[in-house]
């Protein structure tokens, strides 16, 4: 067998040969491609010019080289290759290196962004934006995220919103801010959808309108916000979508709860038991409840409490009743009903 295996070290040895040769070859011809590309670039091929500057500035398939990619990206650029001149401005921009020309930075990313690519509008933002979350040029950056807004950049839609609301460095405009909000939640963002709730329910666009926040509403309670579910229950039950409505509230409590918000637990497992828009069932409501308890809410802990006493969850577990109600002290020190409930349960 010492034969067999001579002839397959050897073998082996002649295959590793062949593939490091082959890898010499990739990169001699690879390093001659290269060479071949910045010659193209002199001799005035625009896109030899962007793809050298930009290879020669991430440093992918060789050492980055900041001077050959401010060299590629320009002529790319001059030619008017506007994603290069995203490039090179962002090159421009970026502190630390000897090529950090921010005025000449922003001027070229603000391009870019005029020319309709919306990475030029995040930079021109970013680039204005200041420590304290102001910008440097509220007009120019007011621009650039209205560019991209446009262009269904929910990040985009929500900085400009956020603006309008806080009117630091305009006027505050809410109508402006609602619109921008509304164009982020369409594109599916979640925090502006509940920021449209919150501006249309509380009138702070014309006069209170709870039909629509419940419809912004529950867009970000689809979208997985807890408290966006929590908020639709509470317009619902509280009767300020119509008396007639109230019962439709407690679904929403429900998918709350699901999603760890425990107020809304609490108010499922009240409804559950009461039978409000769902039909009475307290074994439910007790798992309900339990879950608010664990979660610290006072409510939460004197239901599960009072199911655990009276049996109405199924069973009657009297030392369980009095953890719920101890806890309930321990959240609400100040409240009277864990006592009461307690010495209650002492007395039965």
């Amino acid at each position: 067998m010492r034969w067999l295996t001579t002839i397959l070290a050897a073998a082996g040895s002649v295959l590793l040969a062949a593939t490091a040769a082959a890898a010499q070859d990739q990169f001699q011809d690879g390093a001659a491609y290269r060479t071949q590309q910045d010659a193209a670039c002199r001799q005035g091929d625009l896109s030899a010019c962007a793809q050298r500057g930009q290879t020669y500035l991430g440093g992918l398939r060789e050492p980055a080289d900041l001077a050959k990619a401010a060299e590629f990206l320009k002529r790319a650029c001059d030619g008017g290759i506007q994603r290069s001149c995203l490039h090179l401005g962002q090159l421009f921009l970026k502190p630390g290196t000897s090529h950090h020309r921010p005025t000449e930075g922003l001027s070229l990313v603000e391009r870019a962004c005029a020319q309709g690519l919306t990475e030029g509008c995040g930079a021109t933002e970013a680039a204005l934006r200041q420590a304290d979350g102001g910008y440097a040029d509220w007009t120019r950056a007011e621009g650039a995220l209205r560019r991209a807004c446009d262009a269904r950049d929910s990040e985009a839609c929500v900085r400009l919103g956020n603006a309008y609301m806080s009117g630091r460095d305009g006027p505050a405009d809410p109508d402006r801010a609602l619109q921008a909000m509304e164009k982020a939640c369409d594109a599916r963002h979640r925090e502006a959808c509940m920021t449209a709730a919150r501006l249309v329910g509380s009138g702070q666009v014309g006069p209170p309108n709870v039909a629509r926040a419940v419809e912004f509403a529950q867009q970000a309670c689809d979208l997985g916000v807890g408290l966006a579910c929590e908020s639709v229950g509470a317009y619902f039950a509280s009767g300020q979508a119509g008396d007639a409505r109230r019962p439709e509230g407690s679904p929403w409590f429900v998918k709350a709860c699901d999603l760890q918000v425990g107020k809304a637990c609490a108010q499922a497992a009240i409804q559950l038991d009461r039978g409000v828009g769902l039909a009475p069932d307290p074994a439910r409501a007790l798992t309900f409840s339990t879950r608010a308890c664990r979660l610290g809410v006072f409510e939460g802990c004197m239901v599960q409490g009072d199911l655990l006493a009276t049996g109405r969850g199924g069973y009657v577990d009297a030392h369980g009743a009095g953890q719920a109600f101890r806890r309930a002290q321990e959240i609400a020190p100040d409240r009277p009903e864990p006592a009461r409930a307690l010495a209650a349960l002492g007395a039965s």
